[in-house]
């Protein structure tokens, strides 16, 4: 391929990514449809990358052409004739993968160039480095930590502050008076109801069931700074594992780049970087599970005994005695670690003194945790926090499936999230064969007892937290194993395998943290996968994929069998390609992203043939269409006989949408449901003779009833549309019939309710709506748009303040008004309305604000309440 012919490929390429693509209606065979971008920027696209190809050396532009051959996959979905479902795999989201994929490969040729242990050689310093890891660290920890904030705290989080607070303020670890004093309101908004399952201390009072260690050793930062403080708390205690990672993979292999790759590879993989900011004890027993093989390690550096204190021993020994007052799943770590320490330890009198350190505080620690459940409950039996739990959700025979779930689940299974621990587990089976067989061993055997004790229990998942939680504190040594992977690789495509393994480790946990603020990385079982379903709106990649939730244990083994196999199939293929055809840096890397890719839409399309799985999810990639529509993508195509060229609202009118079963398949039935955002538009329901009810979520009362065809007027994008009727076996669907912005800057609706003849969409999250009307936040404003039924001049609404003095203030474009209220005072106003628009756009501003629970101690609303809103 030429430099020119590389260039129009990649000016088209860039073209199509930015348009989306999507199925006219839900059948089978209905023609593919897209919009694109006008033709003037797939001109200036060709124009920019012919410029560039010619301006580019002679050396470096092979190099190019060779990098920009994966940007092939992208015209796979746009071929105008009928193409194989997999094809479809090509665009969203995964488009921009592919691009970032091609950015890869040029970095890797570059890198080929640099010589970074003379560049950089405090990478490679074992003094440095272990710092740089933990910087790097903190970087992307607080990254991911920022980007999935409003995900946190939540699951059980919450319920460890809150012993926090009970050792903070009550020197004591009784919870039921906290939780009665709402002492969680700063960090938690709802209600939070104690945490035990009907088994109270001897003494009558509330214990939670979750340990109290992780809450002591926060209680300082908690503190300083309350929640915020825990969070940069927790980052750092990750980050000091990463430095030590590091070390340890730097001693085992002796190879500053397999430490560096170690590290990465255990740092960037979803399950660690969720875990680092996160208010569970997980990591943090994880990193002191990894001092344990740090001591493991030492008596592995002979030279390094006798230079050993007897203090050394007795740190190593109570890091280790921490771990069972984490969580009581804990001691098997500590139990394991300690006996195998001692195992090393040699037989001569320093070895003695050294066990007898090492043992010092395990000994005690044990016997106070142990008493502390008998002072609590009347016996010395961990267990007895959870009463008969154990009993009915607890069984050796759940394991096998367990284990399955851990690696393979696409929603809670690690292998998704993280490919690059295929390395580690390579790594593993090399240690196994070499010279740090023993090590190898030893944490084999500590992992298996924990693993089965995590998957005994039914909720092996962790319940509302990311992927893989209860294995993280086996997880993260994995690093050791992966530097070995990496230091005995000599084959080219192997390494190159194993840094795209890396490269999507990496890429999926800043999507998951930076896409729809981390929501995405927090799963409900229902068999499909939130990350892969954003993935790509038009192929139905969760059907593609091995779920524990959604078949039985021999269909979970069959999926997880083929990916396994066609990885394994790309990787020979890679590596005998790499041995006699591909000799250069740029092509190697080309051919990585272009086989696995290859591989992963054969996998796919076999999965979707055994499961006869439809393979395209039409309704996601319709909704993807209409906002890629309203956003000004006026090209249309319709990509099937007879071809067509033509605009993007023929597009639009020409869709039906119907949606998914698994979107019907909720508690209140409904007959419609669709996830938006669904743009700002003219839209028309049918398929029922029968009064439909429309609301915008599930919980919101309904805005509108209409029947079969009527049109509805969407003013803002919505996040959803969900449909109600008499009618239970009707088959509702959506036709656009037109999508565009009401306003500039196309604001989206959090929700909306019907107040009379006028329907309200809220903007932001500053407004409390309520059956009669709404609250704005103290001190704060909010946006809303109303909408009345029929048309008028101007609107009548009651402004009532609380009980304090306060400024409100009522904006809509250039109309504004203010006034000062006394405290309950009430007053009407008319709001003068947009004609042209049939929706007007307003902003209330409230300068002061009150709780209900501070005026009236009955009360148990804590929100900070402004001014009331109620329409008449």
């Amino acid at each position: 391929m030429s430099r020119t012919a590389a260039a129009l490929l990649a000016a088209i390429a860039a073209w199509l990514t930015l348009g989306a693509l999507a199925v006219a209606g839900p059948g089978p065979d209905t023609p593919r449809v897209g919009v694109l971008p006008p033709w003037w920027l797939l001109a200036a696209l060709v124009a920019s990358a012919v410029l560039s190809s010619i301006r580019l050396r002679q050396g470096y532009g092979g190099q190019v052409v060779l990098c920009a051959l994966p940007l092939g996959l992208l015209l796979l979905p746009w071929l105008p004739f009928a193409v194989p479902k997999a094809f479809l795999v090509w665009t969203g989201t995964l488009a921009y993968a592919v691009w970032a994929a091609v950015a890869a490969t040029l970095v890797a040729a570059e890198a080929g160039q640099v010589r970074w242990r003379s560049r950089w050689p405090a990478f490679s310093n074992p003094a440095r480095a272990p710092w740089i890891a933990a910087g790097v660290a903190a970087i992307l920890f607080g990254f991911v930590g920022a980007g999935a904030a409003p995900m946190s705290p939540g699951g059980d989080e919450p319920h460890y502050l809150i012993i926090t607070q009970s050792l903070l303020y009550d020197r004591d670890l009784k919870i039921e008076n906290n939780h009665a004093r709402r002492d969680y309101a700063p960090f938690y908004q709802g209600t939070l109801q104690p945490h035990f399952m009907g088994v109270r201390g001897t003494d009558g009072q509330i214990y939670s069931i979750h340990a109290p260690g992780l809450p002591a050793v926060v209680a300082p930062a908690f503190a300083i700074g309350g929640y915020h403080a825990v969070k940069i708390f927790l980052i750092l205690v990750a980050a000091a594992g990463v430095a030590l990672l590091w070390r340890l993979s730097h001693v085992t292999t002796g190879d500053a780049g397999a430490a560096w790759f170690g590290t990465l590879a255990a740092a960037c993989s979803t399950p660690i970087a969720f875990q680092s900011f996160s208010v569970y004890p997980d990591l943090p027993a994880a990193v002191l599970t990894l001092t344990g093989v740090r001591a493991l390690v030492r008596l592995d550096a002979k030279g390094e005994r006798a230079e050993l204190r007897a203090v050394t021993w007795l740190l190593h020994g109570a890091a280790l005695a921490m771990l069972p007052w984490l969580h009581t799943r804990f001691a098997f770590l500590a139990a394991l670690l300690g006996l195998f320490v001692l195992l090393r330890l040699p037989g001569t009198r320093q070895g003695m003194i050294m066990a007898a350190a090492f043992l010092a505080v395990p000994v005690v620690s044990a016997a106070l945790w142990l008493y502390s459940f008998y002072a609590i409950y009347g016996t010395p039996n961990p267990a007895a926090p959870y009463g008969s739990f154990a009993e009915t959700q607890a069984s050796w025979a759940f394991v096998p499936d367990g284990l399955l779930g851990v690696l393979f689940d696409q929603q809670f299974g690690l292998l998704v999230y993280a490919p690059v621990f295929l390395v580690v587990l390579a790594g593993l089976v090399a240690a196994l064969a070499g010279p740090r067989r023993r090590l190898a061993v030893e944490l084999t055997i500590l992992a298996l007892p924990y693993m089965a004790a995590v998957t005994h229990l039914r909720m092996w998942w962790g319940g509302l937290s990311a992927p893989v939680r209860f294995s993280v504190p086996v997880l993260l040594y994995g690093g050791i194993f992966a530097a070995i992977a990496w230091r005995r690789m000599r084959e080219r495509g192997t390494r190159a395998a194993a840094l795209a393994a890396l490269c999507v480790t990496a890429f999926t946990t800043v999507g998951l943290a930076i896409v729809q603020r981390g929501r995405l990385a927090y799963n409900v079982r229902d068999g499909y996968s939130l990350w892969l379903q954003w993935l790509t709106p038009l192929a139905d990649l969760p059907r593609g994929f091995p779920s524990f939730f959604r078949g039985s244990a021999a269909e979970l083994v069959f999926h997880a069998g083929i990916w396994l196999a066609l990885l394994v199939l790309a990787w020979l293929t890679l590596r005998r390609l790499a041995r006699s055809r591909i000799h250069d840096r740029a092509a190697l890397a080309a051919a990585t992203a272009a086989t696995f890719g290859l591989a992963a839409m054969l996998a796919l399309t076999i999965v979707w043939r055994v499961d006869a799985a439809p393979a395209v999810d039409a309704a996601p990639a319709q909704v993807a269409l209409l906002r890629a529509a309203a956003t000004r993508r006026p090209v249309g195509v319709r990509l099937s006989a007879p071809r067509a060229m033509t605009s993007s609202a023929w597009v639009v009118s020409s869709l039906v949408i119907a949606p998914t079963a698994r979107a019907l398949a909720d508690r209140d039935r409904p007959l419609f449901a669709l996830a938006g955002p669904v743009p700002a538009g003219r839209y028309r329901l049918v398929g029922s003779r029968e009064p439909l009810s429309l609301r915008i979520i599930r919980r919101d009362d309904p805005i509108v009833t209409v029947k079969s065809n009527e049109p509805i007027l969407l003013p803002v994008d919505v996040p959803a549309l969900v449909v109600h009727g008499s009618a239970s076996d009707a088959q509702v669907m959506l036709a656009p019939q037109a999508v565009r912005p009401m306003f500039d800057d196309a604001p989206s609706a959090a929700r909306a309710r019907r107040y009379g003849s006028t329907v309200v969409y809220f903007l932001e999250g500053n407004a409390f709506a309520e059956r009669d009307g709404f609250w704005i936040r103290g001190s704060s404003a909010a946006e809303i748009v109303i909408q009345p039924d029929a048309a008028a001049a101007a609107a009548r609404v009651l402004v009532r303040n609380g009980p304090i003095k306060n400024g409100v203030a009522v904006t809509s474009g250039t109309w504004r008004d203010d006034q000062s209220l006394a405290p309950g005072q009430e007053r009407e106003l008319t709001l003068p309305l947009d004609t042209s628009r049939g929706a007007t756009r307003l902003r209330i501003e409230s300068a002061a604000g009150f709780r209900p629970s501070d005026v009236d101690r009955s009360s148990g609303d804590s929100r900070f309440l402004g001014v009331w809103i109620q329409f008449r």
